[in-house]
């Protein structure tokens, strides 16, 4: 049995898209090859992803999906608004697919369909992610008054550094 060949550098510690292997030269043999994992259709990883950063481990699945971004409890984590606990798997990434778009089922996504408007969609390390008003009405559903009241405050208050891990409000004033 052949070994397989080594990645390049930039995908040997992060889920990839197959579209970024080809990029970077992987063949379509190594591609199928068993020691690299298949998270989802069109992504894969050398390397269990679970320790990453959440902005690492979702890229890939909104990068294959066109016209989404993230949303609900992945956009809260990556606006580093309040949340609460997810349930189920933490592997799980919310999703938000525009109205009249493709049908989309995908492993470890969660998708919203819903009405979304360019200027409800803002990029965090890269990543198109709802804007905080918009996760902030997408979780109101989801949540408690009291919860919502928290996540709420978190987007308009000017947070205190020495108790919280955040420069800045998540709603940009002016």
């Amino acid at each position: 049995m052949k070994t397989a060949r080594p990645l390049p550098d930039d995908l040997q510690d992060r889920p990839f898209t197959v579209v970024d292997a080809a990029r970077a030269g992987v063949s379509r043999k190594r591609l199928r090859h068993r020691s690299l994992h298949r998270t989802g259709k069109g992504i894969r990883s050398a390397s269990p992803t679970a320790e990453l950063p959440l902005s690492i481990r979702v890229r890939p699945f909104i990068e294959v999906n066109e016209r989404c971004a993230a949303s609900h409890l992945t956009a809260a984590e990556l606006l580093v608004l309040p949340r609460r606990r997810q349930k189920g798997s933490p592997d799980m990434f919310h999703v938000i697919r525009p109205e009249g778009e493709a049908h989309l089922n995908r492993p470890h996504v969660i998708v919203h369909r819903m009405k979304l408007f360019s200027d409800e969609v803002t990029t965090v390390n890269g990543i198109p992610v709802t804007t905080p008003e918009r996760t902030w009405l997408d979780m109101a559903e989801m949540l408690s008054v009291d919860e919502l009241v928290a996540i709420g405050d978190s987007c308009v208050r000017m947070p205190r550094a020495a108790f919280e891990d955040r420069g800045h409000a998540a709603v940009q004033s002016g």
